[in-house]
């Protein structure tokens, strides 16, 4: 069977989206999943949506790393759903709308590629780690555990931190018997002079560093600002892969910045 499919990037974090009611169920078995992620081998992507209509809600967001496992939750895939929704006609824009991931209900909207918003439901609690367990780089200088749909990780460093290989330690620390047994992602973040932060992640599930993580930037910006002695109202933070605002909102941790339809094409499906 013919089956059609977006690509979106959202700052470098990039899915293979599909509408979820031209699926059959065997589609989503691991093997299909990782032949379609692999860069040279499939399309090429760290993760794979389906996005399934509904009355009540705009839609259910269905993710799958790309590994094949089932994704609890990934803030810039919700984004990439966000303007594939839009582009079927399911939600208009600048109006605001509700839908399902696994991790609980969302809020979304959309106001261009550039600007697609998305609230993160935080757990709200943060602990400090004791990182001498780890024996770490010199670089890093503090460590937090927090969830913002999935587990995360996130590591304070010095500025040095930004030139140095982070996915050796990252791997460590993801699967660490400290996390076990679903394990965590793995984030390393540098405040800037300009109150700014700099984050890079290495992704369960896609098990290498990522260009972006939409909840490691918002766990990332979480820390930072819970000890902050001023507590910032929005936080930029700048990835590899481009720049997005963590904003607070009451209650709400909300998460913007683009989401951007690389191409869409067809695909052959042997069931």
């Amino acid at each position: 069977m013919r089956l059609d499919f977006f690509k979106i990037q959202a700052t470098g974090n990039d899915f293979i989206l599909f509408d979820h009611k031209n699926l059959p169920s065997s589609f989503f078995n691991s093997e299909n999943i990782q032949k379609l992620c692999d860069r040279r081998l499939g399309i090429g992507a760290d993760g794979l949506i389906g996005l399934e209509k509904n009355d009540k809600l705009a839609f259910i967001f269905h993710y799958y790393n790309s590994d094949g496992s089932r994704g609890e939750m990934c803030a810039n895939g919700c984004r990439a759903a966000i303007n594939f929704a839009f582009k079927m006609g399911w939600v208009e824009k600048d109006i605001s709308f509700n839908f399902l991931a696994d991790d609980g209900e969302h809020y979304g909207q959309y106001h261009s590629e550039n600007l697609i918003e998305l609230d993160v439901l935080a757990s709200g609690k943060i602990e400090k780690i004791n990182i001498g367990q780890f024996n770490p780089p010199t670089w890093v200088e503090s460590g937090f555990y927090t969830n913002t749909g999935v587990p995360h990780v996130v590591f304070l460093c010095s500025p040095e931190f930004k030139y140095q290989a982070i996915e050796s330690f990252g791997k460590y620390i993801r699967g660490h018997p400290a996390f076990s047994p679903q394990g965590t992602n793995v984030n390393f973040v540098v405040n800037q002079k300009d109150g700014s932060v700099f984050v890079r992640t290495y992704e369960r599930g896609v098990e290498r560093e990522t260009l972006s993580c939409g909840t490691g930037i918002t766990a990332s910006a979480i820390v930072v600002n819970s000890i902050q002695k001023k507590i910032a109202d929005k936080i930029k933070v700048f990835t590899k892969g481009g720049e997005l605002n963590v904003i607070f909102s009451h209650t709400q941790k909300l998460i913007s910045g683009p989401a951007k339809i690389v191409f869409t094409g067809q695909l052959w499906y042997d069931q």
